[in-house]
């Protein structure tokens, strides 16, 4: 193997009901949105050679399984994760470099980077690394459903196949960012949209915060990842939650090799200065949220998650969270944030009553 090359495999999937592919509206139609999976996919440079670049289709578009009730469970979602999976292991037989894997996830897209990892976790990490970013990573389980299921040692949820990822020794990098709330859709609510973070590897470098905005909104004003393109083909953000999110996914795929091209494809400002590294904007937009967000908050709240975890909401913080205080030189300190992870390091004997392999529970992933 030559060190000095690498062959550099970018993997985007998308939530259940993203497309993987941006469409373009009509002249004289209003931008249409577009998955931040497919955004990111459309501005990566590949070459087939040493770069490659797959975006996922949500696991409820075209789904052929009758199973899965459109998206209410997940087989097709773990048929997707095989064929990637079968596409990584080629390129690393025909390759002779090291495959460095980057992988980006959104909600149940989350879950499936992190079923990508288990599939992959055999191969040594002289051969694959892997990477991955993910938004509010969702099994699709009730909290008590994935306990009875380890209780009773089923092994069948999702949440709890990704529960623990420790043995997944070619994981290198992670960041996982929540979102203070899934949707204020209340036909929808949390129910099984509790969102999972896994216990990593100890030589798994891991950030964990939350990110201002909402996982699913029709209003594309509250959407953590709101994107839309117009009928020239630019790509936009539609609010200011979306401009951090963005930044902060093409930040760590540029640190873990992945390119993203500027010259042949049409971003807006605020997006151009997130991918050429421009950070001045992102101030602005903080002391913006800083602002909206420090007023609308008038009690502390709480967000449950797996694990026994939480997502808190505190009153009478200095900042967003640990990005906006490292953004302005401030050392992380998460009690002084408004947003946060209440464990941002589960331990394995956290993750032994969720513990497993596949269910469906009903549930509307967004």
């Amino acid at each position: 193997m030559n060190a000095s090359m690498k062959t550099i495999v970018s993997v985007y999937f998308c939530n259940p009901l993203e497309r993987n592919f941006i469409t373009l509206p009509a002249k004289k139609e209003k931008p249409k949105y577009a998955s931040l999976a497919a955004v990111l996919h459309n501005i990566t440079m590949t070459d087939n050679a040493n770069r490659y670049s797959f975006c996922v289709d949500g696991s409820g578009i075209n789904n052929t399984d009758i199973r899965d009730f459109s998206v209410l469970f997940t087989f097709n979602l773990e048929k997707q994760v095989d064929q990637v999976a079968k596409k990584i292991k080629h390129i690393i037989g025909i390759s002779d470099d090291e495959v460095i894997l980057n992988v980006y996830g959104f909600t149940r897209g989350g879950a499936a980077a992190f079923l990508l990892c288990k599939k992959l976790n055999n191969i040594i990490s002289d051969w694959l690394t892997i990477n991955v970013v993910c938004i509010d990573p969702i099994g699709g389980n009730l909290i008590a459903t994935a306990k009875i299921d380890s209780l009773f040692n089923w092994n069948v949820t999702l949440t709890n196949q990704i529960a623990d990822l420790s043995d997944c020794a070619n994981l290198q990098n992670m960041l996982v960012l929540f979102t203070p709330q899934f949707t204020d859709n209340p036909f929808i609510g949390e129910s099984a949209h509790y969102p999972v973070l896994p216990v990593y590897p100890i030589t798994c470098k891991t950030e964990v915060d939350v990110t201002p905005g909402l996982s699913n909104s029709a209003d594309l004003s509250k959407k953590v990842t709101a994107f839309c393109v117009d009928h020239n083909g630019r790509m936009m953000a539609a609010n200011d939650e979306s401009v951090i999110v963005f930044h902060r996914v093409v930040e760590f795929m540029k640190q873990s090799g992945t390119l993203f091209q500027t010259n042949d494809v049409s971003l807006s400002e605020n997006l151009l200065d997130m991918v050429t590294g421009e950070n001045e904007r992102l101030h602005v937009i903080y002391h913006r949220l800083y602002a909206q967000y420090h007023v609308a908050l008038e009690t502390n709240a709480i967000r449950d998650m797996h694990l026994d975890n939480k997502i808190y909401l505190s009153e009478n913080k200095s900042y967003l969270n640990v990005h906006h205080q490292r953004l302005f030189g401030i050392h992380p300190n998460r009690e002084d944030c408004i947003f946060s992870v209440e464990k941002t390091n589960p331990q394995r004997n956290n993750a032994s009553l969720e513990n497993s392999t596949e269910i469906q529970q009903f549930s509307f992933f967004m």
